[in-house]
């Protein structure tokens, strides 16, 4: 369909952009707000008009920022910038993602995404889920074809080992910190 607005990137694949472009577009306002180019009213004019005056420049600083990065990023083979960020973060991350190693690198991602607040599974599994349910369905055939199992990382691993408890399996870890903690009150108790 023409004329309408693409919607195959407002869910989890355009929140990662989203995000980052949210923070360029704060930080560009902040700089440029903080180095006083701004419309300045003169003292008749009622504050709230000129509150509205204040914003334009830097408004139109954003507008332009992003607008020339848009530009820049069209004029590249990528097209756009959702496909360029999935082009240049999501395929190296789903050709590591089916090693040990890729999995640790995931699982530590996605536990520093959650620090920062942003929903970690959603944005790092994206790019490396599509590589652990290849692996599952290698791992069937080889199964049904009386072959050895070639996959240990499948997405059964993450659910199985790694995601119990939240990510890094910290279920096994707060119940030994429950225990140990209930040992040491009874030593100081008694």
């Amino acid at each position: 369909m023409k004329g309408v607005l693409p919607m195959g990137q407002i869910g989890s694949q355009g929140l990662f952009v989203a995000i980052l472009i949210a923070l360029l577009s704060t930080e560009i306002y902040r700089f440029i707000s903080n180095r006083n180019l701004v419309i300045r009213m003169p003292e008749g004019v009622p504050p709230a008009v000129a509150k509205s005056f204040l914003a334009l420049v830097p408004g139109f600083c954003v507008l332009a920022v992003v607008l020339a990065l848009r530009l820049l990023v069209e004029a590249t083979p990528f097209g756009d910038i959702n496909t360029m960020i999935t082009d240049l973060v999501g395929i190296p991350m789903s050709h590591i993602g089916g090693s040990l190693p890729g999995m640790i690198v995931s699982v530590i991602l996605i536990g520093i995404l959650w620090t920062l607040g942003l929903h970690g599974d959603t944005i790092v599994l994206v790019f490396i889920r599509p590589v652990w349910l290849t692996n599952m369905s290698e791992n069937l055939a080889a199964f049904q074809n009386g072959l050895p199992i070639p996959h240990i990382i499948t997405q059964q691993f993450y659910d199985l080992w790694i995601a119990p408890g939240g990510t890094g399996a910290l279920l096994g870890l707060v119940i030994f910190m429950l225990i140990r903690s209930r040992q040491r009150a009874d030593e100081t108790a008694g």
